[in-house]
């Protein structure tokens, strides 16, 4: 009985100090993580941004194509085009087909960039019905206006200066240098959150869309000329050729960019 009595108080600590232990690693590990994630110098810390929301840039092409819904997940619509102001450099806002079916009928509406922009991964962005109702309307055939408080422009193909381009032009335009010479095609835009460019992703080297090389380059050394439907960058062939590449399937590539030429500031968040 002696024996028992012993014998309890010693089973009681051999079960407690293991869990104790175990409980202080969680513990620490979960300390460890939290500051992980709080400290803006870690090498993926802009990673996790990216996958909690909080990004830094995003790709136009993730935006055009995304889903409105209201708050009861009916379909109410979808982005169809960003307004580009090539002054500003920004996006003036987004273009949107509500109603319709099957990509059919509809009619096209105008969104302020704050309404429509992504704040987190997911393809869907929420709106209400009402305001897709109040959304100025963009009648087919008439030029983009500058923003949404602008009277109408006119008819398309009168305003010489193409102060808004839709991206759906820019991605696929043709850049070439001051020589000439080709040096591949937009694939891609990169926004900062307030809507600005922030670099194009050149697709290089390739031939047909086979075996390209992806570069990031500052949308600020870029020159669009809309008349001839592309671009212009004042780099040569050869130094295009010894710029980084990225692949897409990296994650982190929109913040790691690396234009050695200067006068860009590709991969900085404009906010």
């Amino acid at each position: 009985m002696r024996w028992t009595h012993c014998f309890a108080p010693a089973l009681a600590l051999a079960i407690a100090l293991p869990a104790a232990t175990a409980t202080a690693q969680v513990t620490q590990q979960q300390t460890q993580q939290q500051q992980q994630t709080q400290d803006p110098q870690r090498p993926d810390a802009r990673v996790d941004q990216q996958r909690t929301g909080q990004y830094e840039v995003v790709r136009a092409d993730r935006i055009i194509g995304q889903t409105i819904r209201d708050r009861n997940d009916q379909r109410l619509g979808r982005i169809d085009d960003l307004a580009i102001n090539t002054e500003d450099k920004k996006v003036a806002y987004a273009v949107v087909t509500r109603g319709g079916m099957w990509g059919i009928g509809g009619e096209r509406v105008a969104l302020a960039w704050d309404e429509v922009r992504p704040d987190h991964e997911a393809r869907v962005v929420r709106l209400d019905e009402q305001r897709l109702q109040q959304a100025r309307r963009i009648e087919t055939g008439q030029t983009w206006p500058v923003n949404i408080g602008d009277g109408p422009v006119g008819t398309a193909g009168a305003a010489p200066e193409h102060r808004v381009l839709p991206m759906s032009n820019i991605i696929g335009m043709d850049v070439h240098n001051k020589q000439g010479e080709s040096l591949g095609r937009i694939d891609d835009v990169v926004l900062n959150r307030d809507g600005s460019l922030n670099y194009a992703v050149i697709a290089h080297g390739g031939f047909l869309g086979i075996g390209d090389n992806y570069i990031a380059v500052p949308w600020d050394r870029l020159t669009l000329d809309a008349q001839r439907q592309g671009a212009v960058m004042d780099v040569t062939r050869d130094q295009l050729d010894r710029t980084e590449r990225f692949e897409y399937r990296d994650g982190a590539w929109p913040n790691r960019v690396n234009w050695p030429f200067g006068g860009g500031d590709a991969g900085r968040d404009r906010r």
